[in-house]
């Protein structure tokens, strides 16, 4: 990995592209001045005094109160833990949010539908997951059946679910 791609990846847990770089260079640094930290990280030296609050304020970088003002970040595994904190945090804050919502705005009509689901681990996924919410009826037609599914096609016969299997593939029918 290079300092590209540590930016990269530190944007996706949720820093910004300056925090990310500002955050980097202050890693190679050990402490740093905002010129310095700019030098380095190829970033506005104005824009690195915003990021390296916005990182103490996640608690990612100490500040020196002193002239010039220097930044030390924290510990590699201290920032790790508190990126996942905080990542989990927003994680559970944002599905404990979703769940609300699901179950305020539930569609309670039943039908029947058709799905289009693209990816093998999604189609498997999605499928097990109907298959797990089948009450009386179940019809699953594909051209091989992946564990997951097998699985999911057993536990429904086993809750007494009507399984049908479609397949050109005699093994395939057997599943069910």
């Amino acid at each position: 990995m290079n300092d590209e791609e540590a930016v990269a990846a530190l944007k996706r847990l949720g820093l910004s592209t300056y925090e990310s770089r500002v955050f980097v260079a202050l890693q190679k640094l050990g402490t740093g001045t905002a010129s310095e930290v700019a030098d380095l990280a190829e970033v506005p030296r104005s824009q690195v005094y915003g990021a390296a609050e916005d990182l103490e304020d996640r608690g990612l970088v100490d500040v020196e109160q002193s002239n010039p003002t220097r930044y030390r970040p924290v510990d590699v595994e201290e920032a790790r833990e508190r990126l996942y904190r905080q990542l989990r945090s927003e994680s559970d804050a944002a599905f404990d949010y979703l769940e609300s919502v699901e179950a305020e705005y539930a569609d309670t009509e039943e039908s029947e539908s058709i799905w289009t689901v693209r990816g093998a681990e999604n189609v498997a996924a999605r499928g097990a997951e109907l298959l797990a919410s089948a009450e009386e009826r179940a019809v699953y037609g594909s051209e091989d059946v992946t564990p997951q599914i097998r699985d999911a096609l057993a536990a429904a016969v086993d809750r007494g679910v009507d399984v049908t299997v479609l397949s050109e593939d005699e093994d395939v029918v057997a599943v069910a």
